[in-house]
C-alpha cells in the first residue's frame, strides 16, 4: 500500500525547535503545550503575515537545517517500509526543498519515493495544493499527520488518516476513516488494520 508520512513533528521535531529560535527573538515564553492551534496567530496575538514570516526565516537557520529525530521515527518507518511505499507529504514551502531533501538524506536514506510539498503559506504566492490533493496524485490511501487542519481534504479525497496525538489536534474531533493514535506501536497497529480494510475493499 501507497502511504503519505507527515515531516513535521511526525518525523522530526519541528515545533519545539521553532519555539527555541522564535523565543529569544521576541522574548517570548512560549512553551510546546502553549501550542494548542496550529494555526499560530489563533493564540500568539500575532498577524498571519509576521507568523508567516517567522517560519521563512526559521527555514534559513542551522536549527532547521538539523531538527532532531523524534524518538522511535526511524524504527517505525523502518518497519513499515518493508511491507509499504512510503511517501513524504508536506505542508513546507518551496523555499525549504533544498534543506529538506538534504535532511531526508541524511536520517532517512533512500526509504521515500517522493516528496511532496503543499507549499501552504509561501510568501512568494505560488500556488498551494491541499495534502488529499497531494496525496491523490501519487496514489497514497493513507496519511500519517499531526494537523487536523488537513481531515477535510483528506475525507474529500477518500484517504485515510493516522493522527499522533499532539495538543494542537486535541481539539478535533476525528472524522469517519480517521484514528487517533498516542504512540508508534499503536501507529503501526492503526496502519495494519486501515491497510487490511483497504484491501478487502
Amino acid at each position: 500500500m501507497k502511504i503519505a508520512i507527515d515531516l513535521d513533528d511526525v518525523l522530526c521535531s519541528f515545533i519545539a525547535e521553532f519555539l527555541k529560535w522564535y523565543n529569544p527573538q521576541h522574548q517570548t515564553d512560549w512553551q510546546f503545550e502553549d501550542v494548542v492551534d496550529y494555526h499560530w496567530p489563533n493564540f500568539m496575538h500575532i498577524t498571519v503575515e509576521q507568523a508567516i514570516q517567522d517560519v521563512h526565516d526559521f527555514f534559513l537557520t542551522d536549527k532547521f537545517a538539523n531538527l532532531p529525530v523524534m524518538p522511535g521515527a526511524k524504527e517505525f518507518i523502518e518497519k513499515l517500509a518493508q511491507e509499504h511505499e512510503l511517501y513524504i507529504v508536506t505542508a513546507r514551502q518551496y523555499i525549504a526543498e533544498a534543506t529538506t531533501y538534504t535532511w531526508l538524506e541524511q536520517n532517512f536514506p533512500s526509504v521515500f519515493r517522493g516528496v511532496l510539498f503543499a507549499n501552504h503559506y509561501s510568501m512568494d504566492g505560488s500556488p498551494a495544493l491541499t495534502k488529499g490533493e497531494l496525496c491523490r496524485q501519487v496514489g497514497c490511501e493513507l496519511i500519517i499527520d499531526d494537523d487536523g487542519r488537513h481531515l477535510d481534504s483528506l475525507t474529500k479525497h477518500g484517504i485515510k488518516a493516522v493522527i499522533i496525538d499532539k495538543p494542537w489536534n486535541q481539539g478535533h474531533k476525528l472524522p469517519v476513516g480517521a484514528t487517533r493514535v498516542y504512540n508508534w506501536d499503536e501507529a503501526l497497529q492503526a496502519v495494519e488494520q486501515l491497510s487490511t480494510v483497504l484491501i478487502a475493499n
